[in-house]
C-alpha cells in the first residue's frame, strides 16, 4: 500500500520508535505477512484503495476518529498535513511533532505480543 516505510497509513510516523526500529513492522509488513485483519485501518483503506487516509474521500471517518482517541493522539491532523504536501515534506514535519510515542497501534501490540 504505501512506499513510504516509516509512515503509517493513519499518519502515524515510526522513524526512530524503539518498537519500529526493533521490529521493523510496518503497514506493508502486515499486507506482506498476510496479517490485514490486525489493524482495521490498514484493511479499509486497501478496501478503499488509498495509500493513506488522509487521501480517502470519507476522511476523517469514524474508524480514524476512534484509533486517535485511544491515546488522544494527533494522527487525523497527520494525515491531512500528509496529504496537503506529500511523503517527502510531511516526514520532516512528523519527525519534530513526537505525538506518536505512545500512540495506539494493533500492529505493534501484536508483535509484542508475538515477540
Amino acid at each position: 500500500m504505501t512506499t513510504n516505510p516509516v509512515a503509517g497509513i493513519c499518519g502515524l510516523y515510526w522513524e526512530h520508535r524503539a518498537w519500529y526500529e526493533a521490529l521493523g513492522a510496518t503497514c506493508e509488513t502486515q499486507g506482506d505477512a498476510g496479517l490485514s485483519k490486525i489493524c482495521p485501518v490498514y484493511r479499509c483503506a486497501k478496501d478503499h484503495g488509498v495509500e493513506q487516509c488522509g487521501l480517502c474521500s470519507e476522511f476523517p471517518c469514524l474508524l480514524l476518529v476512534h484509533f486517535a482517541a485511544q491515546n488522544g493522539d494527533d494522527r487525523i491532523i497527520s494525515a491531512s498535513v500528509r496529504a496537503q504536501v506529500g511523503d517527502e515534506v510531511w516526514a520532516g514535519w512528523a519527525q519534530q511533532q513526537r505525538w506518536w510515542v505512545n500512540a495506539y497501534c494493533p500492529l505493534r501490540t501484536a508483535t509484542k505480543a508475538s515477540a
